[in-house]
């Protein structure tokens, strides 16, 4: 049940981008973000999210990163993985005459795409592009999942595409972390992600990558850098939105 803007009382946005790095906190602890661009893991995402709220308030924090690759090895089919975890508070918010919902929500999509637009100042893509390969998770769909500090929810996805010679592509990650009327999402531990090649562990992956994978550089050949020259074109970003009844 969506609230009117008039029930929400405005809303307030922050948010910050960065090259390799963006994170939002509150002192007291109520939200925390960080995205980061693993250069070390071949400048893949790692999100981690967390918001609690008071009773009628609806918090939400929203993480992104995405990196664009450029492929120069033989035609294969690679497959992208996320491992994440998370525990939230579990219980139910009764609205006046409405169905029970939960007092927290945790969604995760991943994928790879093409062409995906950023405009400067957005906090999110303004076109996510073309998808080649998409999954995720929603406690939405999953409202049994059950965890707990002690014991969070752990899982693991992955999906599977075709490059060949000379493609471009995106993979991102995207988080989002509810906290409503008092509840909590905390899935600030980890969400990260590794590449691989099919058929292949990790370790062979890593061989062929070196010679056949690199963070796209940019289309205008006029400012192609030199061959020494590694550059990673990508962004990370993170948003609160806060909600509060009047």
């Amino acid at each position: 049940v969506p609230f009117t803007e008039e029930e929400a009382g405005g809303f307030e946005v922050i948010g910050e981008t960065g090259t390799d790095y963006a994170s939002i906190s509150a002192e007291d602890g109520s939200f925390y973000a960080e995205v980061i661009l693993d250069g070390d893991n071949l400048g893949l995402p790692q999100i981690k999210a967390s918001s609690e709220s008071d009773e009628f308030e609806r918090n939400s924090v929203n993480g992104i990163a995405a990196t664009e690759y450029l492929w120069t090895g033989a035609d294969t089919t690679l497959e992208y993985t996320v491992d994440f975890d998370f525990f939230a508070s579990g219980e139910d918010w009764n609205l006046n005459g409405a169905a029970d919902f939960y007092d927290y929500i945790f969604i995760l999509e991943f994928g790879a795409s093409t062409d995906m637009e950023f405009t400067e100042g957005s906090l999110f893509p303004s076109n996510w592009g073309n998808s080649i390969a998409v999954d995720g998770y929603s406690t939405l769909n999953d409202p049994e999942f059950g965890s707990s500090a002690e014991e969070p929810y752990e899982s693991s996805l992955t999906v599977s595409f075709d490059v060949q010679t000379g493609d471009r592509f995106f993979l991102y990650g995207f988080v989002q972390a509810f906290g409503l009327n008092g509840g909590f999402t905390d899935a600030a531990h980890t969400v990260t992600s590794q590449l691989a090649i099919e058929g292949s562990t990790a370790e062979e992956s890593l061989v062929i990558f070196e010679q056949s994978l690199q963070a796209a550089p940019p289309t205008d050949p006029t400012d192609i850098p030199e061959p020494s020259t590694f550059l990673l074109s990508f962004l990370g970003m993170v948003a609160l939105l806060r909600k509060r009844l009047r």
